[in-house]
């Protein structure tokens, strides 16, 4: 399954990604739309899950 995701996989280089995608190693800010709380930090991005690397 895996070695099924990677073959599809295309490399590019970062510059070519919007400034809008959260990609491996970025940081990024999070807002809960149903009390404004602010989260800013590193996330680690998994298949099933969103966890936060720095509390």
């Amino acid at each position: 399954m895996l070695d099924d995701v990677l073959e599809r996989a295309v490399i590019v280089d970062s510059r070519e990604i919007p400034s809008n995608i959260v990609t491996m190693n970025s940081q990024a800010t999070l807002v809960d739309e149903t009390n404004s709380e602010v989260m800013t930090g590193r996330w680690s991005i998994r298949p099933t899950r969103i966890s936060r690397k720095d509390a």
